[in-house]
């Protein structure tokens, strides 16, 4: 078998970067993080950054540049669907032996660099949906760590790779990693995030001093590119009173590669706080409290289009009952997905006008024929004027209601990130705005005043913060706790075969 022969130019020629995918190439930060809108090309910056570093890595004494990359994200899903894509578009093949099966290992080697040296690039690619994740994590040593899609993960786990970096090669290969470091990709989200406070408000970095009292430059990186469009309304749209217009920006990045009309259309959502973000380059407003449900994420649990029903499968319904403002999410077990496609609440509303006015023309419209069970709010208080409760009336209106198995806060909580965290097992139509910003958002515990010993921290309620997203983000929590019981796919057939993957274009 001939040799192959393949110089770096053979391929690093196809890249051409962007001006902030550039700068943040050749900037020497330990920590950097590149943002910009979807479609920016950042995750292709990130590969090329590391890449590089690689090829400068000094040779051991064999000659080899050894450089080993931990590449994290919220999901083995995503890490495949995307990560893994954008690898195999860069890297040549021929030299690219890559293992995607958990645990995900590959190596991209350069025999000759032209310098009789050659290129041993290792990736390792860690998710963080399952128990051992942060062992994990513990146990890797890297030269560097790539946070993809760092909005997705939590702030300890950024501390805690930065103490793993800069430990490969070992010092027997008779050289230390010249370039250890942590580099993040990233939409925007709110200003309470960290990655605000990190790179934005700067509150996340430490004023750290040598020896002589000589403040030491902290190495952090922040490079954003340009708003793919503008809200040229943007105070009346913010305010309400207008719907937003838009003008593209003839300065957006990485447009050669991307379709002419591609943010014309996306800019069609009707979903105004995720455009600000990941379109006009806008963080939105800080939303005080701690969220609940952290291990939610858009990429992994929302659909990318509207999700089906299917006649004959039982629609599972999560409802909270309690007072004027009743909730209710729809759900049915398809294929082993348990896919959320609707949703209702009531502001305002005595609980017999939900049930008739919205859940019914739901189950009418959407589930025709299906069987139906309603987990409800356990407390199930009677109605002062009528005497019955709210299983009594959906039970009146022939649907079939039983309680949930418990209304303990942290037991709710627990089921509800229990489900988040299952491989696959969860999927929301991205109708479901109400929910889907209760969980990304606004189901929060309210801040309580004070700190607690630990000097500087902030202490939190042991309960959700009341407003309008918590009785939606209940009623999802009285669902999980169906299957948290042992309950689920209850009513499915179990020879009935659904393309999940195809119909609700979750997977690839």
């Amino acid at each position: 078998m001939s040799k192959i022969h393949l110089s770096p130019t053979d391929f690093i020629s196809d890249y051409k970067p962007a001006p902030t995918a550039l700068a943040f190439i050749n900037s020497t930060a330990k920590i950097k993080g590149i943002t910009g809108p979807i479609g920016g090309g950042k995750t292709v910056a990130c590969v090329w950054d590391l890449l590089y570093r690689g090829m400068r890595q000094p040779p051991g004494r064999d000659g080899v540049r050894r450089y080993r990359v931990g590449i994290v994200r919220s999901t083995y899903a995503n890490l495949v669907r995307t990560t893994v894509k954008t690898l195999r578009d860069w890297l040549p093949p021929m030299l690219f032996d890559l293992r995607e099966t958990p645990p995900m290992e590959g190596v991209f080697t350069i025999p000759d660099l032209g310098d009789g040296t050659s290129l041993q690039f290792e990736l390792v690619g860690l998710s963080l949906g399952h128990e051992n994740a942060l062992n994990d994590l513990k146990s890797l040593e890297v030269s560097a760590f790539w946070l993809q899609e760092a909005g997705e993960l939590e702030y300890e786990i950024l501390q805690e790779v930065l103490g793993r970096v800069g430990r490969y090669p070992p010092p027997n290969k008779g050289v230390l990693c010249a370039e250890p470091g942590v580099v993040m990709d990233f939409n925007l989200y709110n200003e309470d995030h960290w990655l605000y406070k990190l790179f934005e408000s700067k509150s996340l970095t430490p004023t750290v001093e040598d020896a002589e009292g000589n403040v030491i430059e902290q190495t952090v990186g922040y490079f954003k590119q340009p708003p793919a469009a503008f809200c040229i309304n943007l105070d009346a749209a913010l305010a309400g009173v207008e719907d937003p217009r838009y003008r593209l920006n003839a300065e957006a990045e990485n447009l050669n590669n991307l379709d002419p009309a591609y943010y014309s259309t996306a800019l069609m959502s009707t979903d105004f706080s995720r455009i600000q973000r990941n379109i006009l380059m806008l963080w939105t407003k800080q939303y005080k409290g701690k969220r609940i449900h952290v291990s939610f994420s858009r990429d992994a649990h929302v659909a990318a289009q509207k999700t089906q029903t299917y006649p004959n499968l039982t629609c599972l319904m999560g409802i909270d009952t309690s007072g004027l403002h009743p909730a209710a999410v729809f759900a049915q077990p398809q294929a082993g997905v348990l896919v959320i496609t609707d949703e209702a609440y009531g502001d305002s509303v005595p609980f017999l006008t939900f049930v008739n006015q919205m859940v019914l023309p739901v189950l009418a419209t959407r589930f025709p024929g299906c069987p139906i069970i309603a987990i409800c709010d356990p407390s199930n208080p009677r109605d002062a004027r009528s005497g019955i409760t709210p299983i009594q009336t959906l039970q009146q209106v022939g649907i079939q209601a039983i309680p949930a198995p418990t209304n303990k806060f942290a037991v709710r909580v627990d089921a509800g990130e229990r489900m988040l965290r299952q491989r696959n097992a969860l999927l929301i139509d991205p109708g479901c705005t109400m929910l889907i910003d209760a969980l990304e958002t606004y189901y929060v515990r309210p801040k309580l005043k004070g700190s607690s010993s630990v000097a500087g921290s902030e202490i939190y309620a042991d309960k959700a913060e009341d407003n309008k997203w918590t009785h939606i983000a209940d009623a999802y929590q009285y669902l999980a706790l169906h299957f948290a019981r042992g309950n689920e796919f209850i009513g499915t057939s179990m020879n009935q075969t659904i393309d999940v993957k195809v119909r609700a274009r979750r997977f690839i």
